[in-house]
């Protein structure tokens, strides 16, 4: 068997490879999506689907992909409803609520899968990573939401809210990164508290992640 077959077969066998690949994938077209009108529902259905199935590897079938799909599919359902009759407080408000209880149980259950074993594998360096995309798009919601309700939360907007993920999902990645380039800033207090606390965990999950992955190794004599 050549090396490059080895080395297909090496990472598919990974769990959440795939999830990596995914998460890559989709936040590397987004921005090509033609109708801006029709991206945040289909962000959404694209995620349900792919951290369901995330969670199905994980525990091969087990109450966690139960959860991911009782999480999602109303997420789903509330953010198309926009796009069919438009907008409202309500449906928006659930939407948000959906999906990032979605995104925060599958942080959560990646965690847990990674650390569970007490390994650095490739499978636990792709699901942190994962989880490290999740952080991002769980801020962006919450951002989006807050943007909704208070259109003069942030300076720098496009203006629409058909536009007003996207732009939430440029500034949470900038913030978790801590790359602050500042052509969106937050003015209301919330949106400056929840900036600052995004800032916080983006530094801290790499700390803590890495000195878990640093221990793990060391027990196990690796280091």
């Amino acid at each position: 068997m050549n090396p490059f077959r080895n080395l297909v077969r090496h990472h598919t066998e990974r769990k959440l490879f795939f999830l990596f690949l995914s998460l890559v994938a989709l936040l590397v077209v987004y921005p090509f999506f033609e109708n801006d009108f029709l991206k945040s529902p289909v962000m959404i259905a694209l995620l349900t689907g792919t951290l369901s199935l995330a969670m199905k590897e994980m525990e091969n079938g087990g109450k966690q992909f139960i959860v991911a799909l009782g999480l999602g599919i109303p997420a789903i359902i509330f953010s198309w409803i926009p796009v069919i009759v438009g907008y409202s407080d309500v449906v928006v408000a659930a939407s948000y609520a959906f999906s990032l209880a979605l995104y925060s149980f599958s942080s959560w259950a990646i965690l847990r899968h990674i650390f569970r074993d007490h390994k650095v594998e490739s499978d636990a360096v792709y699901g942190a990573i994962s989880v490290y995309f999740l952080l991002g798009i769980i801020w962006a919601s919450m951002f989006s939401l807050i943007g909704y309700f208070n259109p003069n939360a942030f300076t720098g907007m496009s203006g629409s809210v058909n536009l007003m993920w996207s732009d939430m999902l440029y500034y949470s990645y900038s913030t978790l990164s801590t790359l602050g380039i500042g052509d969106i800033m937050p003015v209301s207090e919330l949106a400056k508290a929840l900036t600052s606390l995004e800032a916080v965990v983006g530094v801290m999950y790499i700390a803590v992640l890495v000195s878990r992955f640093i221990g793990y190794s060391e027990n196990r004599g690796i280091l």
